[in-house]
């Protein structure tokens, strides 16, 4: 079957004839291509522009595939800090008139461009693309619109919820809708939960995020109920984290010893700024707590600072990096060092397993549960509560070294060993193994 002529309905009612068909252009022989539209038509290329910040400054980030087998270009914003990544609508696509009598033919309807129409009269047998039903305006298409994404997370951020809520907000609405799931209907919602092979607090945390979601659009929701069961989470040797945080980069490095050292969540630490520290005593304040957490200064060691002190200084943000970045680069990080060290326990290793390792040893070191809730931020002691069960040391897992000189001293306290006593003037530091 050919197609005679594709035409385009314009902004104007009016229609064009097309220059450009299965992406291909109609050049009679002998004749310039470059000359038939020039002087005549604009630029082709779309002006596209960053949904978050308005910048033009983009580049491409791979396609995006869709349900028909089409694709459409995604694009990353290089002045967005967070690695703002969007779509280009099929209407943003570039279009310019064809000419008539077209030798192309039609080969299926993968082979129109996304915003163009097929006339009836022309072409037997296809369908006038003007005569369908529109699509359903809001978040009920097979996937979510992008102005309506953007409206929903800045109501959000307006309703005072942190940039990661609101991410894991849209994560589990977009897996939703690849999953076919209608996310205005509750019960639909309901089943998918249900039928997930992920565990309860997994489907809890989800209500949850959905929860928040029909809040915002106004959806009756009523949430299933999932049994929180507390595990006790993985805490790390001491030589553990210490292998890890000596193989990883240096950036890496610092933000590992660092989580390791004050026990703050790695999303508190990726909003740390220079001010945010003080060398001289040397501590650093956590002025932008997550969860509902409460602010607090961390006292931080000579070797932290000085492992801080080499990282650059080209932006206000201590590490300039975004959460999935620093995830991904230390998952690969920590799965090339379990495999070089023989140590498969270093895949348990994640972030906020470092926050647990600094609460329990703080905790087995003074057996202090407020001072160990004042470091953490918790507001609830009973969240404190269960590291108060995971230590278990014994008198005789302690390293013991002397120290004669206060050089002596600086090297050990560096090493991560602590004073607990002097005899005969000499100065005693022990460190867990």
């Amino acid at each position: 079957m050919r197609l005679a002529e594709v035409r385009r309905q314009g902004d104007d009612g009016s229609s064009c004839a097309s220059s450009r068909m299965l992406g291909k252009e109609q050049v009679e022989p002998g004749e310039d291509p470059a000359s038939e539209h020039s002087g005549q038509h604009p630029s082709l290329e779309p002006q596209l522009l960053c949904p978050e910040c308005g910048s033009s400054r983009l580049k491409k980030n791979g396609l995006r595939y869709l349900k028909d087998d089409s694709s459409v270009q995604r694009w990353t914003c290089k002045d967005c800090k967070d690695d703002s990544r969007f779509s280009e609508k099929r209407s943003e696509r570039p279009s310019v008139p064809i000419k008539e009598n077209s030798d192309w033919s039609l080969k299926g309807e993968n082979h129109i461009h996304g915003g163009r129409q097929v006339c009836v009269a022309l072409a037997r047998g296809t369908k006038n693309l003007a005569e369908t039903e529109p699509p359903k305006s809001g978040l009920a298409g097979a996937t979510m619109l992008s102005d309506a994404k953007i409206e929903f997370a800045d109501q959000l951020k307006r309703d005072g919820y942190t940039q990661s809520t609101i991410n894991a907000c849209l994560y589990y609405l977009d897996l939703m809708e690849r999953k076919d799931v209608n996310i205005l209907n509750p019960e639909q919602v309901k089943g998918f939960i249900a039928n997930q092979k992920w565990q309860n607090h997994s489907k809890a945390t989800v209500v949850v995020y959905y929860g928040i979601f029909a809040k915002a659009m106004h959806v009756q929701w009523n949430p299933p109920r999932y049994r929180y069961e507390q595990k006790v989470p993985f805490v790390p040797l001491d030589r553990e984290v210490n292998d890890l945080i000596a193989g990883c980069g240096r950036k890496m490095a610092v933000f590992l010893r660092l989580l390791s050292e004050t026990g703050m969540r790695a999303g508190e630490a990726l909003r740390l700024t220079w001010r945010d520290f003080d060398f001289e005593k040397p501590s650093v304040a956590v002025n932008d707590p997550e969860k509902g957490s409460l602010s607090r200064e961390l006292p931080i060691s000579l070797a932290l600072k000085a492992m801080v002190n080499s990282l650059p200084k080209k932006d206000d943000l201590v590490f300039a990096a975004s959460m999935n970045s620093m995830q991904s680069n230390f998952r690969r990080q920590r799965n090339r060092l379990a495999e070089k060290l023989k140590n498969p326990r270093l895949k348990q290793i994640s972030f906020h397993t470092l926050r647990h390792f600094f609460a329990t040893m703080l905790y087995a070191k003074d057996q202090n549960i407020i001072k160990v809730q004042q470091r953490l931020g918790h507001k609830n002691l009973n969240n404190t509560q269960i590291y108060t069960h995971l230590v278990d040391f014994k008198a005789e897992e302690y390293e013991v070294q002397i120290a004669e000189t206060a050089e002596e001293a600086k090297k050990l306290g560096e090493a991560g060993f602590e004073h607990y006593d002097t005899i005969d003037r000499q100065h005693l530091y022990r460190k867990r193994k």
